[in-house]
């Protein structure tokens, strides 16, 4: 009888464990903040700011990032993607940190995704989130950081 107990009490903080795990991995980063309104001229630049909150639990490398636009036709190009905060800035290349450069992230961190978008045609589209890759410890996966409430409108004129 001891022996169901005991694998019983084992299953269920097992359980506990993974359920914990994975409500972590549910919200590891969090779109703190940006620019709901951004205007681009036609044929023109302009730079959008997102505030990204890093919630893991170990530090972190961010190896990729891919700006995530919604609607049928894009009216803007995305020109350049940069992260930032305090002490580092890495220019993204192909939705990559570029080789022998890193952007590392300890819990609790803020950075910035600055963004650089061209308009090419009039109209409107709205930036929902960020695909996010990571190095943690050896082991690499992705995260799709979104806004479902469709806040951060870019409007070409």
């Amino acid at each position: 009888m001891r022996v169901w107990i005991t694998v019983g009490v084992l299953a269920l903080v097992a359980l506990a464990f993974w359920l914990v795990r994975q409500n972590q991995q549910a919200h590891l980063f969090t779109l703190e903040r940006g620019d709901d309104a951004v205007v681009i001229l036609l044929r023109d630049t302009e730079d959008g700011v997102y505030t990204v909150k890093y919630n893991g639990r170990q530090p972190i490398e961010i190896t990729g990032i891919h700006v995530m636009l919604a609607g049928e036709v894009l009216h803007m190009d995305v020109e350049s993607v940069r992260l930032e905060d305090d002490t580092q800035q890495v220019q993204i290349e192909q939705n990559q940190v570029p080789e022998g450069q890193s952007f590392q992230v300890e819990p609790g961190d803020t950075f910035r995704v600055r963004i650089t978008f061209s308009g090419q045609t009039l109209g409107y589209n709205y930036m929902y989130g960020f695909r996010l890759a990571y190095s943690e410890g050896g082991r690499s996966g992705t995260f799709d950081l979104t806004d479902k409430d469709f806040r951060f409108l870019l409007t070409v004129e």
